[in-house]
Parts: C-alpha cells; sequence; structure tokens
C-alpha cells in the first residue's frame, strides 16, 4: 500500500511538472544574440502601405525592458538587423512570418528558435491574406506585426489560459482586440530578457 501511494504521489508530481512547463512555455528555448537593434524595411514596406503599422508595432516592444529596443536603420548592413518585408503568399492563412537566421558565409541561414540562437530575423508580411481575410487595416496590420516582432524577440505563441489575453496567441480575425503587448507579454518579454 505504501509502495502504491508513494507511486501515485511521484505520478501526480511529474504530471504536474510536466504540464506546468508545457502551460509556460511561451519563449523560445532560444534567443537572438542581442535584444538592442534595429529593424530595415524593403521598399515593399511603403509601396503596401505598411510602413506606419510596423513602426507602431516595432515601438509596441520598448519601455518594457531596458534590455530591448527595435530601432529603424535604412542600412541593412549591420550583424543583428532585423529585414522586413511585405508581398503575397500562396499559403491562404499564412498573415506573417519571423524566420530567425545566423550569420554565416557563403549564406545566412535559417534557424529552428528552439535549437539555437540567432543574429536577426526576415519578418514577413502577405498583403494578400491581409486582403481576403478582412484585416486590411491599420490595427490588424498593426497586431500582426506587433506578434512577429514579438517573435524576432523570442516569444513564441502564447498557450493556455494566457492566450486569450496576450499578442502572441496563435491566428487572429477581424474582431481583434489586442492591438499592443499586455501585461502577460509584457512579463514573457521580461522573463526573457530581464528588467
Amino acid at each position: 500500500m505504501k509502495r502504491k501511494m508513494l507511486f501515485l504521489s511521484l505520478s501526480a508530481v511529474i504530471l504536474v511538472i510536466t504540464f506546468s512547463s508545457i502551460t509556460n512555455a511561451d519563449t523560445f528555448k532560444k534567443s537572438r544574440v542581442e535584444g538592442i537593434y534595429n529593424a530595415w524595411y524593403d521598399s515593399s514596406v511603403s509601396s503596401y502601405g505598411y510602413t506606419g503599422a510596423i513602426d507602431a508595432a516595432r515601438k509596441n516592444w520598448s519601455d518594457i525592458s531596458s534590455n530591448v529596443s527595435i530601432g529603424y536603420t535604412n542600412d541593412k548592413t549591420g550583424y543583428s538587423t532585423d529585414e522586413v518585408y511585405v508581398g503575397t503568399t500562396a499559403q491562404a492563412d499564412l498573415l506573417g512570418r519571423a524566420l530567425p537566421h545566423v550569420i554565416s558565409w557563403p549564406i545566412n541561414i535559417p534557424v529552428d528558435p528552439d535549437m539555437f540562437n540567432w543574429d536577426y530575423s526576415v519578418v514577413s508580411f502577405y498583403h494578400n491574406n491581409f486582403v481576403s481575410h478582412n484585416l486590411n487595416t491599420f490595427n490588424l496590420r498593426k497586431h500582426i506585426a506587433t506578434h512577429e516582432f514579438g517573435h524576432a524577440l523570442g516569444l513564441a505563441h502564447t498557450t493556455g489560459a494566457n492566450q486569450y489575453n496576450s499578442i502572441m496567441k496563435s491566428g487572429t480575425n477581424e474582431e481583434e482586440t489586442i492591438f499592443s503587448p499586455t501585461s502577460y507579454d509584457k512579463g514573457q518579454l521580461r522573463d526573457k530578457w530581464g528588467n
């Protein structure tokens, strides 16, 4: 009987630890090298009319952690400079993507943010899907851009009960009401980068 109780107790502890780590796994296991860096915009950003929303999204992550700031540069030669593009895709539900890269020769390499630290991200937005999903407004563009810059900073999709109060939840719709990081998102950023 004592063995059975010990086994059940240990099993319960293991389950709690396992599920706690899953529901709190809202950051990538690895991180970008620097939290203070610049973003460079391809000419497609202005030609599609996204400049204001992307500027606002970058600034949404300021003043949360002293170790995080996303500035702007018109020179993409810096090692930690994010590259931002707007275009179209055949992938029907893809609105945006932040793809981490490491600097390498002869080409820079995209990496899995749970496996490798990265130097910069290529952040892309897909205008045709904003239009087809009725998301082509300033606030919804800002929402998606803030979400993608969150990924570039090392935040994963928010899981569990917190996903309903997070800019980092997976997916959106035209009735979205969160357009900047919530207190939960800010806490996740501080957990990742410090105060």
